[in-house]
C-alpha cells in the first residue's frame, strides 16, 4: 500500500511539470516577446548614456540565462517550434554581450 501511495505521488509530481506543447509554445513566446522589448529598452538606454554599459551587460546576461531556461522547457513540451521564439531572441542577446 505504501507503494501505491509513493507510487501516485510520483506520477502527481511529474504529471504537473509537464505543459500541453500549445501552452509551452505560448509561453515561450510571451518570454521572447518580453524579453525582446526589455533588450530594445535597454539597448535604446545604453546608446543614450541613460545605463551604464556594466548595467547593460548584466540584463544580457540575465536574459541569456532566463531565456536559455526557458527553451529548454519550451522544447521539452512542445519541440523545437515552441522555442523557436525564444532561440531567435537569444541569439539577438548574444550578439550583444
Amino acid at each position: 500500500m505504501l507503494r501505491l501511495y509513493a507510487a501516485t505521488a510520483a506520477i502527481l509530481m511529474l504529471s504537473g511539470c509537464v505543459q500541453s506543447p500549445e501552452k509551452a509554445a505560448k509561453d515561450a513566446k510571451q518570454a521572447a516577446d518580453s524579453w525582446s522589448a526589455t533588450l530594445t529598452e535597454a539597448t535604446q538606454a545604453r546608446n543614450s548614456g541613460q545605463i551604464s554599459p556594466s548595467f547593460f551587460q548584466s540584463i544580457v546576461t540575465q536574459a541569456l540565462t532566463s531565456l536559455k531556461k526557458e527553451a529548454q522547457t519550451a522544447r521539452k513540451s512542445g519541440g523545437d517550434a515552441a522555442a523557436a521564439p525564444v532561440d531567435a531572441v537569444a541569439a539577438r542577446a548574444g550578439k550583444l554581450e
